[in-house]
């Protein structure tokens, strides 16, 4: 068993500074709900240190489970199981550590008490819950995929609205914003520029690699570090400066003089506004008179009154009957009933977000790509969604779905190449070395070097080629394809299987290469497809 290599910026330090984003404006929103809705609770709903804890783990609990499961079923049954084992962890902790130890199976009772008792405010002990299911949910998603700049801007975007929400709402509570908020938003912004600054680094590093055919990269060191430092932290200074010089009092006054052309223009307005209606009424008004003058001549109708029963006396006379009290029973059951639907509530939602996400289903297709926002691009993805419907009812019910994207249309280098590589993936997987979700394409090379060391090279090359034809802009040359097919067959004999062992997978992966090679002798060379419909 081999290990993939462990990089230190990718699945690291972006992940690490993306969290922190999220902290930084998640700690003040729990202390603010629980001045709403649990003024009573102590002490915070959930601890800092456990919301850091419970991002790190959901996210290595992630992709863990996808690197080490044969299914995606099993891979969400690890990632329920560590889910629910933390959040009970964070409730004994919170609620029940200081009458019982974890092995003392009463604590569970103290907590389903605490979780139920909504006589006159909202449980902390449900507050807790449910912060801690979203915390691991989203650690859950965001351990799918590679933390990419996307990603990191989603999370600071994010952000930003909620610490503005954040801002509004504590204007409007009577104890205002919660302790050292302004500590929290001077953190976020500098997480936030320098998990920005790397994530820019991470995409330059990768455009320069497949843009052009420089072997010189943008490197991360001391100097880059420094430069970035330094100008985060001259923006800070220069945002504090600024709210040091700027008063409120400057601020009211300059407001004052804006008030002043505003008031000038809704003036304006309102004569505009006043004439218009003015020449419409003119014209309206006979009108409006001849329908009154109709309606006048019709004598009004007469109206039965409404035979309305005297709630008031019915009140009277049933508060006067003997009542008979509710059995302390029925109120105990009635709780646990509604502590059982609250439960079962959370169980669902948690059941459908795993339902919708996608742990890089190694059952669908194995070659993705982040698809960006733009008009054509979603117009052929929903023209690929429909098509992809409309095959699949007229498909018989006994084929099998191909694990494998669309070669049809695609630049005939590009096209031979990528089906060299979807044959490497394909008898891989048939010999027990198939390609995890997590992994790149040079990681996963890796895996393969340590398997076969002698061929390590070949690896490479038939990896960097395949990268060309997937990601570059250009295609890729005559050259680099009579590479590629000559790495391919000095590996193919290694993971080629013996004739008596033969699986279902391997003669899908030669049938799948006679095709390629039958579609390379009818497609024209010139023939560019788009490549956006062979990306989701």
């Amino acid at each position: 068993m081999t290990w993939p290599r462990w990089h230190w910026l990718n699945d690291g330090l972006i992940p690490l500074l993306v969290v922190t984003l999220r902290v930084c404006w998640l700690w003040p929103w729990l202390e603010l709900l629980r001045y709403w809705l649990a003024s009573s609770a102590p002490r915070p709903l959930v601890p800092l240190w456990a919301i850091f804890g419970l991002f790190i783990l959901s996210i290595s609990a992630t992709r863990l489970a996808l690197t080490r499961t044969a299914s995606l079923r099993q891979a969400r049954a690890w990632v329920i199981a560590a889910g629910l084992v933390a959040v009970l962890g964070l409730l004994w902790w919170q609620y029940a550590a200081a009458q019982y130890p974890l092995w003392d199976t009463r604590w569970l009772r103290l907590v389903t008490h605490a979780l139920s008792d909504w006589l006159y405010e909202v449980p902390p002990a449900f507050l807790t819950l449910v912060a801690a299911t979203v915390i691991w949910l989203r650690g859950v998603v965001d351990g799918q995929r590679p933390m990419l700049r996307d990603a990191v801007w989603g999370a600071f975007t994010t952000g930003a609205i909620a610490l503005a929400l954040l801002l509004l709402a504590g204007h409007y509570t009577p104890a205002g914003l919660p302790a050292h908020t302004e500590r929290w938003v001077l953190a976020f912004f500098i997480v936030g520029l320098a998990a920005l600054a790397l994530s820019s680094l991470q995409l330059a590093r990768a455009v320069g690699r497949w843009g052009s055919q420089k072997q010189s990269q943008v490197r991360l060191n001391r100097y880059w570090l420094l430069s970035v430092a330094i100008v985060i932290l001259l923006m800070m200074g220069v945002g504090l400066l600024l709210g040091a010089l700027i008063t409120p009092g400057a601020v009211a006054q300059a407001l004052s003089w804006v008030g002043v052309v505003l008031g000038w223009l809704a003036t304006i307005v309102g004569y505009v506004f006043l004439a218009v209606t003015y020449v419409i009424f003119l014209i309206l008004t006979p009108l409006i008179e001849w329908i009154r003058g109709q309606m006048m001549q019709r004598p009004p109708a007469r109206e039965e009154p409404i035979g309305i029963m005297d709630w008031q006396e019915r009140l009277r006379e049933l508060s006067r009957q003997p009542g008979t009290p509710i059995p302390p029973e029925a109120i105990e059951s009635l709780r646990w009933l509604w502590l059982l639907a609250l439960l079962i509530a959370i169980g669902v939602a948690i059941a459908i977000a795993l339902r919708l996400m996608q742990f890089g289903d190694s059952e669908g297709e194995d070659e993705t790509r982040e698809s960006v926002f733009s008009g054509a691009l979603l117009q052929d993805q929903l023209a690929a969604l429909w098509q992809g419907w409309m095959q699949r009812l007229r498909r018989p019910a006994q084929t099998e779905p191909d694990p494998y994207l669309s070669l049809a249309g695609e630049e005939a280098n590009r096209r031979t190449i990528r089906g060299l590589y979807q044959t490497l993936l394909s008898l891989a997987g048939a010999r027990g070395l198939a390609r995890t979700p997590p992994q790149t394409p040079r990681n996963y090379a890796r895996t393969l070097a340590a398997e076969f060391p002698a061929d390590e090279q070949d690896w490479q090359t038939l990896t960097e080629a395949y990268m060309e034809a997937r990601y570059a802009g250009q295609p890729p040359t005559a050259q680099q394809v009579e590479q590629a097919r000559q790495a391919w067959s000095r590996l193919s004999p290694h993971l080629t299987p013996p004739d008596e062992a033969r699986t279902h997978s391997a003669r899908h992966a030669e049938d799948r290469k006679n095709a390629i090679d039958e579609t390379e002798q009818t497609d024209s060379p010139g023939t560019t497809g788009r490549r956006g419909q062979d990306d989701p």
